[in-house]
C-alpha cells in the first residue's frame, strides 16, 4: 500500500510524529472503530472530540485552531492538520499518510 502525503499545517501540535501514519476516512463518529491512530475529515466538528481518547491525529479540510475540537485536542495531545487542498474524494478509504507542512 502506498503511503499518501497531505500538504498542509498544524493547528494544534502534539508529540506525534505523522510519518506513515495508519488513517481512516470517517464521514461520522460511529464509522470509527479504533483501527487506526489517526481520521480523516471533512471539517473539525465538535462530535469528533469524542474520539480524542483514542486518535493521535486529525487531518480536516475545513477549521481553525480556534474551533472546539482543536481546543479539546490540545488538552488530549492530539495533533490537528488542516490540509490545503480537498484529500476527503482524492484519498482511499483507509491507508498511510505522511503529512508535510507548507
Amino acid at each position: 500500500m502506498n503511503t499518501i502525503t497531505i500538504r498542509g499545517e498544524y493547528v494544534v501540535r502534539s508529540e506525534f510524529s505523522a510519518f506513515d501514519v495508519p488513517y481512516l476516512v470517517i464521514e461520522n463518529i460511529d464509522e470509527y472503530k479504533g483501527e487506526a491512530p489517526c481520521i480523516v475529515v471533512n471539517s473539525l466538528h465538535p462530535d469528533y472530540s469524542l474520539l480524542l481518547g483514542s486518535i493521535r491525529l486529525v487531518v480536516a479540510e475545513n477549521g481553525s485552531a480556534l474551533s472546539h475540537l482543536a481546543t479539546i485536542a490540545r488538552e488530549y495531545d492530539v495533533a490537528v492538520f488542516l490540509s490545503r487542498e480537498k484529500i476527503m474524494t482524492k484519498i482511499p478509504q483507509r491507508g498511510t499518510l505522511t503529512l508535510t507542512e507548507c
